[in-house]
């Protein structure tokens, strides 16, 4: 008994079926690649985001614990003050701070540092023992902090605080000096920021921002009478 059915045989792919799969199979890949590129991209930026925020953190750190270890000494050997750019470029700030124990005994203890901005780059130096700010010794150390940088601002917070004022009759005079920004603490201003601000210009038109807090010096803590507590 011969069975009736027969297997149909299969019809061939004929141009416009090839053509049809062909324009899926480069619209699919069109898609995809699009998709990768994308991804790409956007690692990439993350990855150059991530590293300079690194970068930042660094230069942060390394500052703060400058910053943290200032003399609040007034004297012929201690400083601290903003000094205005003879050329019309970015000002410096220079103050004394401890270094500590080095290696070399000539840059132990409070030594004389300089913040600044120099062909495109935030730079610190400090001079060794014996030298000061008429000399720019040999031998002087100078860190690279961050590159591309064009310009520097530096704002001082003078926080309220009590200004004695002595007179002939032996009698102590309070006056109140308020709490505000400064771009210009010259050397005669006997006293110490608590806040110090940075705005570094980028390269690329972009401002960074650095703050820094100051250990407050002992003595008495006054208090402007403007309300209750």
């Amino acid at each position: 008994m011969q069975s009736s059915y027969r297997r149909r045989p299969y019809a061939p792919f004929i141009l416009v079926d090839v053509i049809i799969a062909t324009s899926l199979f480069a619209i699919l890949l069109a898609v995809m690649f699009g998709i990768f590129l994308r991804y790409s991209q956007a690692n990439q930026f993350l990855k150059t985001q991530r590293l300079d925020c690194e970068k930042l953190l660094v230069v942060q750190s390394k500052l703060q614990n400058i910053f943290d270890r200032y003399q609040d000494k007034m004297d012929k050997e201690h400083y601290f003050y903003i000094e205005e750019s003879k050329s019309g470029g970015s000002p410096s700030l220079i103050f004394t701070f401890d270094n500590g124990i080095d290696v070399d005994p000539q840059f132990s203890g409070d030594r004389l540092g300089k913040l600044y901005v120099a062909s495109d780059a935030l730079r610190f130096a400090y001079w060794p023992r014996g030298k000061n700010l008429d000399t720019i010794p040999v031998n002087m150390r100078e860190e690279i902090l961050l590159k591309e940088v064009t310009s520097l601002q530096i704002e001082l917070f003078a926080r309220a605080q009590p200004q004695v004022e002595s007179k002939k009759n032996e009698k102590e005079e309070q006056k109140v000096i308020e709490g505000r920004w400064l771009t210009k603490w010259p050397m005669e201003y006997k006293r110490y920021p608590s806040l110090v601000k940075l705005t570094c210009r980028r390269t690329s038109g972009k401002d960074i921002l650095f703050w820094f807090f100051l250990p407050i010096e002992t003595g008495p803590i006054f208090y402007p009478k403007t309300g209750t507590v």
